[in-house]
């Protein structure tokens, strides 16, 4: 059970991933926050901008030690725990989303559809129904510019109807996105042959809403698949990912971060970043394959 005195002590600041789990996850807490007259400040910083940020006493949704410098903060999570640091973690590997396991938590209701299509979203299954494909497109659409804040602040008033209104207004473009993605994965390359490995590159900070797209295709034909996002040839940020339910990525987070990655996620997903910067794709190629050939040999 939680402490709410130590929670509300911390919720003046919350730092969240800015993905529809995130999104969602952090208009609960602004609800829970305003029944006791406090107004958080949030923040839904990009992967590159981890790299350098020292958080402490703050309320985190998926920012966690393998992103970023967090310490005496308050994590909620669902996908790997990093014990110390001063940490306080509310965590469960079994929960569809960071925005249930805060709803849960929390006793803190929210549109059930919503939740839904959110869960389905996480979960990698976007097209599991209309609403959950309307959420997606709009994101994916330009992740970049996506109004996060905008809508978090819509989603905490219970306005949903403004949020469905401007998804479906973004939604519009998706055509350009799926071009996209279907160009990202005519450039895949074989990093491993059994079991399957491909990686492909993107822009980060254009192609962002092509690239998950391009994973979830991927992820049908090969067992595992690597997008690294690289800007000015120089690596940004990684995505790994399997729908393969006999391998375990937790091994190859592990040893990304014995190498001196950030890295973490679940046993079928996870990321991935330098912490130095100006590190170029060809080092981090090699490692992946050094990794890979520990990890996946038999």
């Amino acid at each position: 059970m939680i402490d709410l005195d130590l929670l509300l002590s911390k919720i003046r600041r919350i730092v969240s991933d800015g993905d529809w789990d995130g999104i969602l996850a952090t208009s609960l807490l602004i609800k829970l926050a305003r029944r006791y007259n406090i107004e958080p400040i949030i923040s839904y910083p990009h992967p590159k901008e981890l790299r350098s940020m020292k958080l402490n006493d703050v309320v985190s949704i998926e920012i966690t030690p393998t992103k970023t410098q967090i310490t005496n903060s308050i994590i909620f999570d669902h996908h790997e725990k990093i014990e110390g640091y001063g940490n306080i973690w509310i965590f469960d590997d079994k929960a569809p989303s960071v925005a249930a396991l805060v709803s849960e938590v929390l006793g803190i209701p929210t549109d059930e559809e919503i939740l839904d299509a959110v869960n389905a979203i996480d979960q990698g299954n976007w097209r599991q129904d209309i609403l959950s494909q309307l959420l997606f497109k709009a994101y994916q659409i330009d992740p970049v510019s996506f109004p996060r804040l905008e809508i978090t602040y819509k989603l905490a008033k219970d306005d949903f109807k403004s949020v469905i209104e401007l998804c479906k207004a973004r939604a519009k473009a998706f055509k350009n996105i799926e071009r996209r993605a279907n160009e990202l994965k005519k450039g895949i390359k074989v990093l491993f042959s059994s079991p399957s490995v491909v990686y492909f590159t993107y822009n980060v900070g254009r192609d962002e809403g092509a690239r998950r797209l391009a994973l979830l295709d991927l992820e049908e034909e090969f067992d595992i698949v690597i997008a690294l996002g690289v800007e000015n040839e120089n690596f940004v940020t990684g995505t790994i990912a399997t729908k393969r339910r006999g391998i375990n990525l937790m091994p190859i987070f592990r040893d990304l971060r014995n190498m001196g990655y950030n890295a973490g996620g679940r046993r079928n997903v996870g990321g991935f970043q330098t912490i130095k910067k100006d590190v170029k794709l060809e080092r981090v190629l090699n490692d992946l394959i050094k990794i890979l050939e520990k990890d996946l040999s038999t």
